[in-house]
């Protein structure tokens, strides 16, 4: 299999997607071993990710190509239907055509069918595409800053913690599945967090340069959390299209439904911690303003995906009253809080969730 770090040009999706990967790594608090981030494109079409240690002790991460054309792709298309995000650019003159994007290995390029005609709104396509990448890489970094490509190395000779598992395990144990399940929401956390991190680093921007907008097109930095939702919320009908879960105690994940709703709560409660503790700086009214754009962003998502691909997806009502979402997320949960945890804190370089610990752990990081 065929792997790259360079070929690429410095405007290449590839190069800006690296930097942005590059910075999340140097960007994090943790204890990092000596041989730093090795991170590769691996040149294979299907959507994944992975992530591992190696034999030297360095950090490792491998994104498909087709992860990359995939979701730029996306994005292009849902900025090109003029009946998504009305509010930015001139969407009448999009064609509502569906985008694809092709690798093209002696580029080390990706060729595109199409991409918005307004330029606001392909530039907000872009937008779309390096934040919900985002919140994929800070997942697989969940997986090697909180220990858990240490503990499935360790405990189980599992060499890699895969986005999507490519393949079906024939024999397993629920009590191992439980494990895989439950590191994966603790995965989805950490990628909540940093994710919503940055859009509030981008928000806190705005207010301090008054006369600067990050992003042409964007009238109300309120806006941001619902660019946010949508991205992050797409990633998930994503996910179902491609790994459909169901409720199992077999699972190596939580149905995607559950998933998406954990991670919108666990970026909320965020948000939360931030305004108690005095990092983030917001009235009770913009706190509001703000959880009606991420509810927005999560119903245009599933409104444009249902639309498209002729699905019917409804998260909020799905999870809502759900005993069995109840049940299994209250089960990992559980598992995390009296279990997982102290499994994992031999292997953690970060400061692992703990409900009775965190306002310390967020005082140390404010001194920092």
């Amino acid at each position: 299999m065929c792997y790259f770090d360079d070929g690429f040009t410095e405007l290449s999706y590839f190069n800006i997607l690296k930097q942005i990967v590059e910075g999340v790594y140097s960007d994090a608090q943790i204890d990092k071993p000596l041989g730093g981030l090795v991170f590769r494109y691996k040149v294979d079409e299907s959507i994944n990710a992975c992530a591992y240690i190696n034999s030297l002790g360095q950090d490792c991460l491998d994104l498909n190509v087709g992860t990359v054309s995939f979701y730029f792709a996306y994005m292009k298309s849902v900025m090109s239907d003029k009946e998504v995000f009305k509010e930015f650019g001139s969407p009448n003159v999009e064609s509502g055509d569906i985008v694809t994007g092709v690798y093209e290995p002696r580029k080390r390029a990706i060729l595109f069918t199409g991409e918005p005609k307004d330029p606001i709104r392909n530039s907000l396509s872009n937008l779309l595409s390096l934040i919900a990448l985002r919140f994929v890489v800070a997942h697989e970094f969940g997986h090697l800053f909180n220990g858990h490509c240490d503990l499935l190395k360790t405990l189980y000779a599992v060499p890699k913690a895969e986005m999507i598992l490519k393949r079906i395990i024939p024999v397993f144990s629920e009590s191992y599945a439980l494990d895989r399940r439950t590191m994966e929401m603790d995965a989805d956390s950490a990628a909540a967090t940093s994710s919503i991190d940055n859009i509030v680093m981008l928000y806190q921007c705005w207010e301090e340069n008054k006369n600067i907008t990050p992003y042409d097109g964007i009238g109300d930095r309120n806006q941001l959390f619902k660019l946010w939702s949508f991205a992050v919320h797409s990633v998930f009908l994503i996910f179902e299209g491609l790994h459909k879960t169901d409720y199992s105690g077999l699972s190596f994940y939580l149905p995607n439904e559950a998933r998406a709703m954990l991670v919108f709560n666990g970026a909320i409660n965020a948000l939360d911690e931030w305004i108690k503790h005095g990092v983030f700086a917001c009235t009770e009214q913009d706190k509001f303003l703000i959880e009606q754009q991420v509810l927005k962003g999560i119903l245009e998502a599933e409104g444009y995906f249902n639309r498209k691909f002729g699905h019917n997806y409804n998260y909020i009502a799905s999870t809502h009253g759900n005993t069995m979402y109840v049940k299994y997320a209250d089960e990992v949960l559980d598992y995390w809080n009296k279990k997982l945890r102290k499994k994992l804190e031999k292997y953690s370089r970060t400061p692992l969730y703990n409900p009775d610990t965190i306002d310390e752990v967020i005082e140390s990081l404010k001194n920092k």
